[in-house]
């Protein structure tokens, strides 16, 4: 019950993100987020290995729009990590000082897609 709950839910925060992309108002809210501080939020209920890189920055962005991002990369590897395998996911941010951007890599130990 309680896998058809989460996956009902995914579905449902799937469906209302899309339909909100072609909206003619949006109702994107930017703030500054610690990127670790996020994407510490969005695996809190995976239960599974989580690495994280010491780094972390404030960045400006949609929360919600980040949340749902990291949300179907994490749902994705787990879908395709394999049947003997428990999921594992690398979060990594690094910056580059020359181009002032910053980069999160997620890894994971799936067959990929």
């Amino acid at each position: 019950m309680l896998y058809v709950r989460d996956h009902t839910r995914q579905d449902i925060e799937q469906i209302l993100y899309f339909s909100r992309l072609g909206a003619t108002h949006k109702d994107y809210s930017f703030e500054s987020l610690s990127i670790l501080g996020t994407c510490r939020e969005a695996v809190e209920e995976a239960g599974f290995s989580i690495e994280y890189t010491e780094n972390d920055y404030q960045v400006i962005s949609d929360k919600k729009g980040l949340m749902f991002i990291l949300g179907q990369i994490i749902s994705n590897s787990v879908k395709y990590v394999g049947n003997n395998l428990a999921p594992r996911l690398i979060f990594s941010i690094a910056d580059s000082m020359n181009s002032e951007q910053i980069s999160l890599s997620i890894k994971d130990n799936g067959t990929s897609i």
